[in-house]
């Protein structure tokens, strides 16, 4: 009836209770409490109606009954802080420096010794750059309007009673200052710096949105991408200054009276007694050289042998189960021209590498461990087709997996992008229409160094995220599905070689770039290039990078071959030094290619070499092959 029966008041620990409570139907309703976010209302043990705010209705309550976890959750507001500071003393000259420069005079970090400066306007915004309006704040933090504030005699800003998300802070450049170097705070971020916007890819997808419209147009004074978690303190979101003094221009040159030349007679030329003849030089155009740069971006895609994701049906690679019956394509006589060498660490040539004949023309050799078993399988790579050996006994047949994602000009990399023990696939290469939307809201893989917080990252994109490749994916005797690309990343350049490994023991890949024996790490697993991944010098000019666990730790290290010869950083301590291990690995002919993998699930990663060979030498292994993997 709505009548008011019983109030009370939560405990310390947040409980409530109503008891002595007659049978009948009940309706609980909590008054909102001042500082904190409504969160919600979840109906307990009974059931109920937790569709309306704060107001848990129609509870029916039969004789003796105890109704429970009727609860109320609340969210605690959140604040964004920083400083607006003068980096260090005024820097003297006759120009200012440029901004791209400024990292050769400042380096941007706060300092005991720098000057606060106050008085200067902060403005919040939200992810497209909008104002961000007092009304979406905890009630009676701001005054009615666009949310500013401006800082203290200490420098200091803060803007408190924030919901969880994400948010961009802009300053108004304060006068007498030229803008310096802005740093992101404890929470993450990127600060709009023109010294770092041509290395910083993120912050170039970020600032093609904003700068569309004048209105939303950070500028050079913003830190964009702040991300909040519910009551969290995002601090040292810090704006710097420089203050420059222009020094007097240095005195022009005295002006010294030159002495009168007396002129010189010349002797003149009958006109048909020229000494030499001039002509008009025909024009010469300068050479002009076309540089073959494009975007290359990665797509990596969870297969988990072939039921990504259990029976979610999303939207892309084409992934089938194989099946004799239903699809020539897997006979066992195609994709027979493979020619594999599984060594061991000691150079011996293992016995099951004679039952590998997967193989096929332009094929490029990989391994992993597919149906998550603990030992490697082989797959190849043919003009964006791959064909998976799930069943592990070497050789195309039913039950194995072809996986369609890419095409003849992209490269395959392998790796466990979920952390479930199944390697899974991905391709680098040309980047795709609408590769820049996907990768601005790709929250990178969900490795524990990871700290973007966007949205989950063991979770396919939502359509509107997603990019426009799909794979298509059907098992023996099931309905085709389709799932979206899981994660689209942009790293590197389209020189570099893809090299994929779990960097840190977490058990995620990640992904990672080799050129001319530099290698650049994806340590945190966020897809972007950014100053923290490491960069490591382990190899030269015309080597071929390979990653493994060389020693069983969990972490995957570095390795280079060079001909016959294996160099292995065996000690992980990601340096060329003597104490690295060395093998001579006999190549099988001069078009063998390297393959690492774990043969024999000892957990410590072994060489191995794959080649194409003829029709001829398929003939010669008819018949019955032992077990593979």
């Amino acid at each position: 009836s709505g009548r008011l029966l019983q109030t009370t008041l939560t405990g310390g620990d947040g409980s409530y209770r109503f008891a002595g409570l007659v049978p009948g139907t009940y309706s609980l309703h909590q008054v909102q409490p001042e500082g904190y976010f409504h969160g919600g209302q979840i109906a307990g043990n009974l059931g109920g109606d937790a569709s309306l705010e704060d107001i848990i209705d129609a509870i029916v309550l039969p004789s003796g009954a105890v109704a429970t976890d009727y609860n109320f959750p609340e969210v605690p507001p959140a604040t964004i802080s920083g400083y607006v500071f003068q980096d260090g003393p005024a820097l003297l000259g006759i120009e200012p420096p440029a901004p791209e420069d400024l990292r050769q005079f400042r380096d941007g970090m706060r300092q005991p010794e720098d000057q606060p400066i106050s008085g200067v306007v902060l403005e919040l915004r939200n992810v497209l750059g909008e104002p961000f309006s007092a009304d979406r704040a905890l009630p009676g933090t701001y005054p009615t309007g666009p949310i500013r504030v401006t800082t203290g005699a200490d420098g200091y800003y803060e803007f408190p009673g924030l919901r969880p998300g994400t948010y961009h802070v802009y300053q108004v450049q304060p006068d007498g200052f030229i803008d310096g170097l802005d740093t992101p705070g404890t929470t993450g971020g990127v600060a709009v710096n023109v010294a770092d916007i041509p290395a910083d890819i993120e912050l170039q997808f970020i600032l093609q949105t904003l700068i569309a419209s004048s209105e939303t147009d950070p500028g050079t004074d913003a830190i964009l991408n702040v991300t909040l978690t519910a009551g969290a303190w995002s601090r040292e979101n810090n704006f710097s200054e420089i203050k420059f003094e222009q020094l007097p221009p240095p005195p022009l040159p005295q002006e010294i009276p030159v002495a009168e030349i007396p002129a010189v007679s010349m002797h003149e030329f009958p006109a048909d007694q020229r000494a030499v003849g001039f002509a008009t030089p025909p024009a010469v155009k300068p050479a002009v050289y076309y540089e073959l740069v494009y975007p290359v971006t990665w797509h990596l895609s969870v297969i988990n042998g072939g039921s990504p994701r259990g029976d979610q049906a999303n939207a892309g690679p084409v992934v089938k189960q194989a099946s004799m019956a239903d699809d020539p394509e897997f006979h066992e006589s195609r994709h027979r021209k493979g020619r594999w060498s599984l060594f061991t660490r000691t150079g011996e040539r293992l016995p099951i590498s004679d039952a590998l004949t997967l193989g096929d023309e332009s094929a490029v050799p990989l391994a992993g461990d597919f149906n998550g078993d603990g030992r490697y399988q082989i797959a190849i790579y043919v003009d964006g087709i791959w064909y998976v050996d799930m069943n592990g006994n070497g050789r195309w047949d039913q039950g194995d997996l072809i996986v369609k994602l890419g095409n003849s000009l992209d490269r395959p990399v392998v790796g466990d992008w979920d952390g479930d023990g199944k390697t899974d696939v991905g391709i680098f290469g040309r980047q795709w229409p609408r590769d820049p939307e996907a990768i601005v809201n790709d929250p990178g893989l969900p490795s524990t160094a990871n700290r973007r917080f966007t949205r989950p990252k063991n979770v396919p994109p939502n359509p509107p995220e997603a990019t426009d490749g799909v794979r298509k994916m059907r098992r023996y005797r099931e309905e085709l599905r389709a799932d979206l690309i899981d994660h689209v990343f942009r790293y590197g350049e389209h020189q570099d070689i893809p090299i994929v490994g779990d960097w840190n023991g977490d058990g995620i890949d990640s992904i990672a770039i080799y050129r001319d024996g530099v290698w650049v790490l994806d340590e945190d697993g966020d897809g972007r290039l950014t100053d923290r991944d490491p960069v490591i010098a382990f190899g030269y000019p015309g080597t071929i990078p390979v990653v493994g666990d060389w020693n069983g730790d969990g972490i995957d290290n570095l390795g280079f071959v060079d001909g016959d010869l294996w160099v292995l950083d065996s000690d992980g301590d990601r340096q060329l030094s003597d104490r690295d291990e060395r093998l001579r690995i006999p190549t099988d002919g001069p078009d063998a290619r390297p393959v690492v993998g774990d043969w024999d699930g000892d957990g410590r990663d072994q060489p191995g070499y794959y080649r194409t060979v003829g029709a001829e030498d398929d003939q010669a292994d008819e018949g019955t092959s032992p077990r593979a993997a």
